[in-house]
């Protein structure tokens, strides 16, 4: 399909995959209760239909597992302030900001969160709220961990979250707790055009020297 467009030839491509259309196109139009909502670039139209559609929150759809179940209670995952499980748009330039909130029932000896990145099934990274995992009390708690701009390729990502105890190696699972859309929109530091594989490092360590 890729092709037959940049041959010169006008595509139509209808889908709810967010990956597919931020990859194929490049104008997006968004159809509410049989009206167009939306008609302009496919990044906006995108983020459009994040805010009028609905979905379940994450933690009613999400699959628990564990051991730390009786201990551990999980309220919501959000991304980017959303509570959705789907339906979560973001563009290369913003930081993603990944957040987990509950209440431990019972005190934990060297208690942190953990989320996990996946796309396409395979896990890109993992991040830890806290280096070092510090003793936690009972009541809530609230932990959040952020993905810097232009870090990830463009598709879409699915995010468990666990919560552990070091001290005594039990824990709980929340997968598929969260699941969020990166689109394609060109930046200077974010050409899609160009070989990317998960994580974009155009941006992050290069440097160049001139000698006269």
């Amino acid at each position: 399909m890729g092709d037959l467009s940049q041959g010169g030839r006008t595509v139509i491509f209808v889908s709810h995959n967010h990956s597919a259309i931020s990859r194929l196109c490049d104008r997006g139009i968004v159809l509410s209760k049989g009206a167009v909502s939306f008609d302009g670039r496919v990044g906006d139209a995108l983020v459009h239909y994040n805010q009028i559609s609905s979905s379940d929150t994450s933690v009613s759809a999400a699959t628990l597992a564990g051991p730390l179940m009786g201990v551990v209670e999980l309220s919501d995952v959000l991304v980017n302030e959303s509570p959705k499980l789907v339906g979560n748009v973001v563009k290369p330039d913003e930081t993603i900001v990944l957040r987990a909130r509950g209440k431990l029932l019972g005190p934990l000896a060297l208690f942190r969160v953990t989320f996990c990145v996946f796309k396409q099934g395979e896990m890109v990274f993992t991040l830890h709220d806290l280096q070092v995992p510090r003793d936690a009390q009972v009541g809530h708690f609230d932990a959040n961990v952020e993905i810097p701009a232009f870090f990830l390729s463009p598709g879409e990502y699915t995010v468990d979250v666990g919560t552990y105890s070091t001290a005594s190696g039990d824990w709980m699972l929340a997968k598929n707790v969260a699941r969020f859309s990166v689109t394609s929109d060109w930046h200077e530091n974010y050409e899609t055009n160009h070989a990317m594989g998960m994580i974009n490092m155009n941006v992050y360590g290069a440097r160049r020297e001139w000698n006269a």
